[in-house]
């Protein structure tokens, strides 16, 4: 009974600071309490002044944005004739839905609730959460998009596993094109993901159900290139501007301290940065070589998730240092 009335206490705390975050974030899309700044602006120009066609074009002022979510906010936002709140929406139910579906998802990744609630508040508190909830910029749904990305490879995994077409699985086929046309960070962080998919594709031989994420996604990923992609890909400023910021000083020594500012800025200060930083980063290398034994000794549905992020950590060292 002490157990149950413990976790009951966690969860029961959790939900409550959970809320607390999303009710003060919904105070701020209702009242106009937070002043859009340079970058929304240059936005919410595209928005009102671009027609159709120029949406999926050069945008304007050196912007990027996903062209059909673009398109899709600018339907949305002028029915309501570009109103503060109207901004302030799609972004906030987004990142509410990043939060949401996150926690589902970490039930099934954590035993311990304890576990799960410390993932959950780390995340609330970085500061591309807390900072970009309600702006009319892309970031909610890039957040959005990465975690979903979780939610598809745990349900058509199984669904590869168990011979077997289910409601989530169609659910989460459907979600790729989406993810495509409506993120940047999605084409690659679904790289990792396809390549476990493969794997267990090959263990189980269930080659009709797994070949066709695979499909969709190449198509989805050769229409958002000729929609969109290809003006990101083609924006010198925007290419020179980042790497300035990150890839010309792309050494070990920097990619180590990015890693530590990452994980320390968790909270404020020099006993946070410190205490966070050191404690964080010790329980990930921790986590990390458990993970890799509980794999090298068996695949199953438990290393699913493992192994994508095992996948997503290689990959992005080979993104940063190529």
């Amino acid at each position: 009974m002490t157990g149950v009335n413990k976790d009951f206490n966690i969860n029961f705390l959790g939900y409550t600071l959970v809320l607390f975050v999303i009710l003060i974030e919904t105070y701020q899309v209702i009242f106009t309490v937070k002043p859009f700044w340079l970058d929304e602006w240059f936005i919410i120009y595209n928005l009102k002044f671009n027609r159709t066609d120029e949406i999926f074009r050069d945008l304007d002022y050196s912007q990027q944005f996903p062209r059909i979510l673009l398109y899709s906010i600018n339907k949305f936002s002028g029915y309501f004739n570009y109103s503060y709140q109207a901004l302030r929406i799609p972004s906030f139910v987004a990142m509410t839905a990043a939060i949401y579906i996150y926690i589902r998802i970490s039930s099934k990744i954590y035993i311990d609730p304890l576990n799960k609630w410390v993932t959950v508040l780390c995340i609330l508190s970085f500061k591309t959460v807390s900072q970009y909830f309600i702006q009319t910029k892309h970031y909610s749904f890039e957040i959005l998009f990465a975690v979903l990305i979780i939610y598809q490879l745990i349900y058509i995994t199984r669904a590869v596993k168990n011979h077997k077409i289910e409601v989530n699985y169609v659910i989460s086929t459907l979600l790729i094109p989406v993810g495509f046309f409506c993120s940047y960070t999605y084409p690659i962080l679904i790289v990792p993901a396809l390549v476990v998919l493969l794997i267990q594709i090959k263990i189980k031989s269930s080659y009709y159900i797994g070949i066709i994420p695979l499909v969709l996604s190449l198509i989805s990923l050769l229409t958002a290139y000729s929609l969109d992609y290809s003006h990101v890909l083609s924006d010198s400023e925007m290419q020179s501007y980042w790497h300035s910021k990150i890839f010309s000083r792309a050494n070990w020594q920097t990619g180590l301290s990015n890693i530590w500012i990452f994980f320390s800025n968790v909270g404020a200060g020099l006993v946070f940065e410190y205490l966070l930083g050191s404690l964080i980063v010790v329980g990930i290398i921790s986590s990390f070589l458990k993970m890799n034994i509980k794999i090298f000794r068996s695949f199953d549905e438990s290393s699913i998730i493992p192994s994508y992020f095992n996948l997503l950590f290689v990959f992005i060292i080979i993104l940063y240092f190529s």
